[in-house]
This record gives C-alpha cells, sequence and structure tokens, in this order.
C-alpha cells in the first residue's frame, strides 16, 4: 500500500483531542478518522472508533501512540499507518489471528527466562473466566496464555518499563512491524485519491469543519 506519509502536513501527538488544530496536531487513530472522509472526533479509547476500524488493531494502536514519548519517532514510525487503519475491521478470526500476530512478536522480544512470567488482572463488573472474589474478577495469565489485546498490551508495557532509554527505538520499531504484519490480515483499507487525501487533513485543521465528513 502507498505510504503517504511524505505528503501529510499533520502532527502525531500524545493523547486524544477536541480539535486537530492549524498542525493537524492528534494521535494516529483521529488522523486515521480524517484520512477516510469521516467528520473529525475525538478518540480516547478504542470503543469509540468507527465501526469500520478493528478493535484489536484500534486499541493496540492507542497504547503505542502513547506509548512512544519520542515525538520525532512517532511520527517516523506511525504516520504510515493513517491511511490504513479504516476499513481494517474483519471477521473475528480476523480479530483473533491479529492478537496471534501481535503475540509472536512479543514473545520475540521477550528474553526467554521472562516469558513465563505472571501478570494478574482485577475487573471489576466484568464476566470472565477466572476466580472470583466479592465483585472482582480476577484473571492470571502469561505471554503464552494471553488472550486478549488488552492483555497482551499489559505484556508490552512491562517489557518497555524494564528498557534502557537507548533500546526503546528499536523496540518500538519492532511493535510498528507488529502493528504492520496485523493490518496484512483481513480487509484492507482502500487506497484514497492523493488531492482528496490532502484535501480531508487540511479541512480538518480549519474551525468549523471538524464534524464535517469530506
Amino acid at each position: 500500500m502507498d505510504d503517504f506519509s511524505h505528503i501529510l502536513n499533520w502532527k502525531l501527538l500524545y493523547g486524544s483531542h477536541d480539535f486537530p488544530g492549524p498542525d493537524g496536531g492528534t494521535c494516529i487513530n483521529e488522523a486515521a478518522i480524517v484520512a477516510a472522509g469521516f467528520g473529525y472526533q475525538r478518540v480516547g479509547h478504542a470503543r469509540e472508533l468507527p465501526s469500520c476500524f478493528c478493535p484489536v488493531i484500534g486499541e493496540f494502536s492507542v497504547w503505542l501512540n502513547d506509548s512512544i514519548t519520542d515525538a520525532e519517532l512517532r511520527m517516523k514510525l506511525l504516520l504510515p499507518f493513517v491511511t490504513r487503519l479504516a476499513g481494517a475491521r474483519g471477521t473475528a478470526a480476523d480479530e483473533a489471528a491479529r492478537v496471534e500476530v501481535l503475540r509472536a512478536h512479543l514473545t520475540a522480544l521477550t528474553p526467554e527466562k521472562q516469558r513465563k512470567r505472571r501478570f494478574t488482572d482485577r475487573h471489576h463488573g466484568y464476566l470472565l473466566i477466572g476466580e472470583v472474589l466479592g465483585p472482582w474478577t480476577v484473571r492470571r495469565y502469561s505471554l503464552k496464555t494471553a488472550r486478549t489485546v488488552r492483555e497482551l498490551i499489559r505484556i508490552a508495557e512491562h517489557l518497555k518499563s524494564g528498557m534502557s532509554v537507548i533500546a526503546l527505538p528499536g523496540f518500538f520499531a519492532a511493535l510498528a512491524g507488529a502493528l504492520d504484519a496485523m493490518l496484512a490480515i483481513g480487509p484492507r483499507a482502500s487506497t484514497p485519491e492523493t488531492e482528496l487525501l490532502v484535501a480531508r487533513m487540511e479541512a480538518a485543521k480549519r474551525p468549523g469543519r471538524q464534524a464535517a465528513a469530506l
């Protein structure tokens, strides 16, 4: 798929944003919404994305966008994905396969002696298979037994926390590779014409145009 990052006058920033501003400052998913022709909307969580976005990829890309604290590195690694996120939603089998792709990449990044490390998540109000303690459901898992993208993100966060500043760019580049491999599964986004893409991105920067689709 074509990489339009060299023509996009857009900045990818940490967090969610009410308004792109004159420099187009948003997270990766907010930028992807504009690139796809939807009216601009703030994205604080993957569940707020349009229905044509894959929830697995959406949740992972939200985390990856906010985990990369180096603005230049964020732009370099993630801007090429802006035109690839909308339209990627597939079947439940596609989502499960994307989870497995992420697991494989994390396994390659995890030292062998850490691969059996156990994690514990406590959920309130969720019906999960696990040990129920009062109103809380306790879920214990490892890299091998993690079932959801959220659990794999928890493992990725743990790996990140133990890395040196020097190692982080390579770690994030590998995870951008995981995102690319996840997007290779299932439906692909349709490629917009260059002129239309630029028009959409520029229009979103103008006051009063954020809610309008183009």
